[in-house]
């Protein structure tokens, strides 16, 4: 238990700088521009450093701080599984349902045609039951309401359940 006591207390304390990364993005940019800055003007300007420990200080700060930026921006250490819930994540994110209630009498195949003529709706995950439909599109190639909009030019007295 304790091992994972100490686990939940990490993820805690991570979660600080996932709140606070603006912040830390902003400080890191600071931390490089002042050493990129103090380089520049030790090799373009000849000013000098107290002793070489310094000089080499600064060299391995801004590669640091290079890398640390690197790390936190691009987040190339991720695993397999991370990589997977992202491209999931950013699925569910692009993928919506709308639930559509039919007042009228309809054909089903001529419907599901309609619905296809429409650009971003997936005709595959298409559920009709008695007189409503479950239509899934992409949010960010059709909207509900152009969805609605063209289902009613074809003539369909369609409205929204939710």
């Amino acid at each position: 238990m304790p091992l994972l006591a100490a686990a939940s207390y990490a993820m805690s304390y991570a979660q600080f700088f996932v709140t606070y990364k603006p912040f830390f993005t902003v400080f890191q940019l600071a931390m490089i521009a002042f050493l990129a800055v103090r380089l520049l003007r030790y090799y373009f300007l000849r000013k000098s450093f107290h002793s070489k420990w310094e000089n080499v200080s600064f060299h391995l700060s801004l590669a640091l701080s290079l890398v640390g930026f690197y790390i936190g921006y691009a987040e190339p250490f991720q695993s397999e599984k991370q990589q997977i819930a992202q491209q999931q994540f950013a699925y569910f994110r692009a993928h919506r349902r709308i639930s559509l209630g039919l007042n009228d009498d309809f054909n089903p195949d001529k419907l599901k045609e309609d619905l296809a003529a429409i650009h971003g709706v997936k005709v595959r995950g298409l559920t009709i039951k008695d007189k409503s439909i479950e239509v899934p599109f992409q949010n960010d190639l059709v909207s509900k309401s152009q969805i609605l909009n063209s289902l009613r030019s074809k003539g369909y007295n369609v409205t929204v359940l939710e």
